[in-house]
């Protein structure tokens, strides 16, 4: 991360941030039980686009650090936000939708 990324990360009290093409950031936040959420969504806005849900932290970096902000990131998240699926332990062959 950058020094203007870091400040936002710790403004934000996320794990990391990073910001991509059109005024847009990808940011990991802690959830409770050591959890953590991958968003997307306007640097100035408040609020995100869309978001996962990995179990590991250090896998939602590792996505949070090579995702374009298209389609889906990397493996190993188990819920998507938006559409309500489902993978259970992050696997693409087991993915379900809730909703």
């Amino acid at each position: 991360m950058n020094d203007e990324e870091l400040a936002r990360a710790r403004y934000l009290e996320a794990l990391f941030c990073r910001f991509i093409d059109d005024d847009r950031e990808i940011v990991v936040s802690p959830m409770t039980f050591g959890k953590a959420r991958l968003t997307i969504g306007n640097r100035y806005d408040i609020g995100c686009e869309d978001g996962y849900c990995y179990a590991d932290p250090a896998l939602a970096i590792a996505a949070a650090l090579v995702w374009s902000g298209d389609g889906d990131p990397l493996d190993g998240w188990h819920r998507h936000l938006g559409t309500g699926r489902r993978r259970q332990n992050g696997d693409p062959s087991r993915e379900t939708r809730f909703w």
